[in-house]
């Protein structure tokens, strides 16, 4: 519990201290859908992903439409 408060309050502080947040927050956004996209591999095997199906639950995640418009396929597959 501890690690990961010191990982929230290390990334918080390092956002507050920022002068470039947006580029920041979307450095975090790509590393949680690469997690998110490790994970989904592992779990059905890479021959068996489905990229459009990855791709829905990407945004379903993200809670927007933030593949195609923001970050590239490229970027996270």
């Amino acid at each position: 519990m501890n690690q990961h408060r010191a990982i929230i309050y290390s990334r918080r502080n390092r956002v507050l201290e920022s002068q470039k947040v947006d580029v920041d927050i979307m450095e975090m956004i790509k590393d949680q859908i690469s997690s998110f996209v490790s994970a989904e591999m592992t779990r059905v095997g890479e021959d068996d992903l489905n990229k459009t199906e990855m791709l829905t639950k990407i945004n379903e995640f993200i809670g927007q439409d933030i593949i195609n418009d923001i970050i590239e396929i490229d970027d996270v597959l």
